[in-house]
């Protein structure tokens, strides 16, 4: 098995002994091109081989700047004999020799060093574009016939393949209280708390400033994609600043419809929905790229429609569209058939953060659904721009992630009570309908742990004595 790096002068190739065929196996490659003296590590199956030097680079690294092919060469003339999946590359970051055995071992590529992700393609077997669920989002072009379907993770235990069952990450969303704001240090925040006490992962997407809209717009729809053979544990706390900004009353509306979208979003497993892009479009419907790829849709005119069916075991169907101050689109569902029910994509008062936030998202929830197959239809009723992400249904038996959603915190000296415990109670009240539902969510009753005078670093934020107390919090609920 040869590895080609392109040089300015001289390409480097390097050989390894091949691995046996007909039987998948895990390859990874670390190699810091900074130095032609430097030699790639080559992993089979977590196990680091003997590398051979076939020839040596000369001059500088070639980094390419066109669009590359997985499988083939540019020329689409050496097509690979063989299946690919998991592909994943890291740039500016060499993975250490655990990484690669947890890699091998199953872990997700989002779980390792996601900072540094650049692509991570699955190749699912899709005739059609594939999804990179990096942060980057690539355009990801099927070229020629697929040659077979592919789990997204293949799990390896003890040298034989197994059963799915990633390593732990926590993945934390949230506002200034958990991006760390005054905490003395990185390890003080109540996240790296929790994931030094659990020994697990962190990607921490906490935004100071943000309200539940610009959350669900910014940290969720576009960055989050569960699937069941993820083991990912969930943080969510938002509200101060919705509290803060907007007060109790008609904004609760925009919070809870924000909150809804984000909590059950990520307790669904990709496997219970239907995403827009799946679903049998009619009119001049396009990818909308404010979703990870491979997801939503987004279309203007009236009289567009997009139908998507799916199959509960008798729980609700949801479905997750784009909310947008300027929009002012309208369209309406119906279930299998039925009566329509009207919704209009600008909220009324306007989403309007203090960020400068403008979108969020939109959650229907369909109760009353027998067990069996259903189809959804939508249609655009004026000439307005409509976007729609998918729908779902709750899983079987928990079989995805595991959400733990904050309640909103005391302010400092319980000022503004009334809103935040107005916005602590709405938290409370969407977990207990979307639990009752089945979903894998429970609520995490903060205040009773924070307090709001000696656990406060200024009107908003706790000091680090509050943010052991925010950790107490969640693991007091942890899985």
């Amino acid at each position: 098995m040869t590895l080609a790096v392109g040089f300015s002068t001289t390409v480097g190739v390097w050989t390894i002994t091949a691995p046996s065929s007909s039987v998948w196996h895990h390859l990874a490659v670390t190699y810091d091109g900074a130095s032609t003296s430097n030699v790639p590590l080559i992993y089979v199956d977590g196990v680091s081989q003997s590398v051979t030097t076939a020839t040596t680079p000369v001059g500088t690294i070639s980094i390419p700047t066109q669009s590359f092919n997985i499988g083939n060469r540019n020329g689409l003339d050496r097509a690979f004999n063989g299946r690919i999946a998991e592909f994943a590359v890291w740039n500016g970051q060499l993975l250490s020799p655990n990484e690669i055995t947890a890699l091998w071992r199953g872990a997700s590529p989002l779980q390792i060093r996601s900072a540094f992700l650049l692509l991570y393609a699955p190749l699912y077997g899709n005739t059609t574009n594939e999804m990179d669920w990096s942060p980057n989002h690539l355009q990801l072009t099927v070229a020629g016939p697929k040659r077979g379907n592919h789990a997204p993770v293949q799990m390896v235990q003890g040298g034989s393949i197994g059963a799915p069952a990633g390593l732990p990450a926590l993945h934390a969303m949230g506002d200034s209280i958990t991006a760390g704001q005054n905490a003395s240090s990185t390890s003080n925040r109540y996240v790296n708390l929790i994931s030094s006490d659990k020994g697990i992962q962190l990607i921490n997407r906490g935004v100071s400033g943000q309200l539940s809209c610009d959350m669900a717009d910014t940290q969720v729809f576009p960055l989050e994609t569960p699937i069941s053979s993820q083991n990912i544990i969930y943080t969510e706390m938002i509200g101060t600043n919705d509290a803060n900004t907007k007060g109790a009353g008609s904004y609760e509306a925009v919070y809870n419809l924000c909150l809804n979208a984000s909590l059950s979003w990520l307790a669904v497993p990709s496997a219970s929905k239907k995403y827009a892009s799946a679903c049998t479009a009619s009119g001049s419907w396009a990818p909308d790229t404010s979703y990870g790829a491979g997801i939503g849709r987004i279309v203007s005119g009236s009289g567009q429609t997009l139908s998507c069916t799916i199959t509960t075991t008798g729980g609700p169907i949801y479905a997750w569209y784009r909310l947008c101050d300027s929009c002012g689109g309208t369209f309406t569902y119906a279930l299998d058939g039925g009566s329509t029910t009207s919704i209009n994509n600008t909220t009324s008062p306007a989403i309007a953060t203090q960020n400068g936030g403008a979108h969020g998202e939109g959650f229907i929830r369909i109760t009353g659904v027998a067990a069996g197959s259903h189809t959804v239809l939508f249609t655009t009723t004026n000439a307005s721009a409509v976007s729609i992400a998918g729908i779902g249904t709750p899983p079987t038996a928990n079989a995805c992630c595991k959400v733990l959603a904050g309640g909103v915190p005391y302010q400092q000296s319980d000022a503004n009570s009334a809103a935040t415990s107005a916005y602590n109670a709405d938290v409370s009240a969407d977990v207990t309908t979307l639990s009752g539902d089945g979903l894998n969510i429970a609520f995490v009753p903060v205040r009773s742990y924070v307090n709001s005078t000696t656990d406060m670093s200024n009107s908003l934020h706790p000091n680090d004595t509050g943010m052991g107390h925010f950790r107490d919090a969640f693991e007091a609920s942890w899985p």
